[in-house]
């Protein structure tokens, strides 16, 4: 998450500094920054719910992570 937050700073750094810039540059970095959030909160879910050896409900947390962000290789290795 931290990187996630760092990323979203400098995306805004570079944001504010440009001449020529739109809103939707910010709305799209805060839409890429809350999916990235929402990812986090799901793969922790799954993790959690792994360490409690919960293994049914794991599967189904990765496989929401995996709906939300398919090119996540993380998120495949951990459903396996």
């Amino acid at each position: 998450m931290a990187q996630s937050i760092t990323a979203l700073a400098n995306g805004l750094n570079l944001f504010f500094g440009r001449e020529e810039s739109s809103s939707h540059d910010l709305a799209s970095l805060i839409h890429n920054f809350a999916c990235s959030l929402i990812d986090s909160f799901i793969l922790s879910q799954g993790n959690e719910a792994f360490a409690k050896k919960d293994f049914k409900t794991a599967i189904e947390f990765y496989s929401k992570a995996i709906l939300q962000e398919p090119s996540n290789h993380i998120f495949f290795s951990n459903r396996r």
